[in-house]
């Protein structure tokens, strides 16, 4: 596996992981840099494999869902020696139940690339999940 990143200027360059996919980080719109910082993609790319572990998770374990939002959000301390947090925060539309949706979460967040490398830079995770029923299953 290879990915390179040419700077083109100022904050604009282009990824491109020399197999399927390439990002230009160039915003044409205006002169200023608005491309997503190296925290942005960070946060994003963790965002992207907890989801992908959590649909491998469920499909291991049947669970089906309608709709699925992950949401990583990072909290800083004042000084250097505290620990900054991440915020995993899970957000499903299923009939399944809540013990089985925290366990795939927990595997997911536990199994992730990311989340090992973060856990191993003593970079807290902690997580949430908000499970919302199917309109067809709510009984009213």
């Amino acid at each position: 596996m290879k990915t390179t990143a040419k700077w083109i200027e100022g904050n604009q360059y282009v990824l491109d992981n020399n197999r399927y996919f390439r990002l230009a980080m160039i915003d044409q719109r205006t002169s200023e840099d608005m491309t997503p910082s190296c925290l942005d993609l960070m946060l994003m790319g963790f965002a992207g494999c907890i989801t992908s572990a959590f649909r491998t998770q469920a499909r291991l374990q049947g669970i089906h869902y309608k709709e699925l939002d992950t949401e990583i959000s990072i909290e800083f301390t004042k000084t250097l020696s505290d620990k900054m947090q991440l915020q995993v925060n899970l957000k499903i539309v299923t009939g399944a139940p809540e013990e089985l949706i925290d366990d795939c979460m927990s595997k997911a967040v536990r199994s992730s690339l990311p989340g090992i490398l973060f856990r191993n830079a003593g970079i807290k995770l902690g997580q949430s999940i908000s499970i919302k029923k199917p309109m067809e299953l709510m009984y009213y």
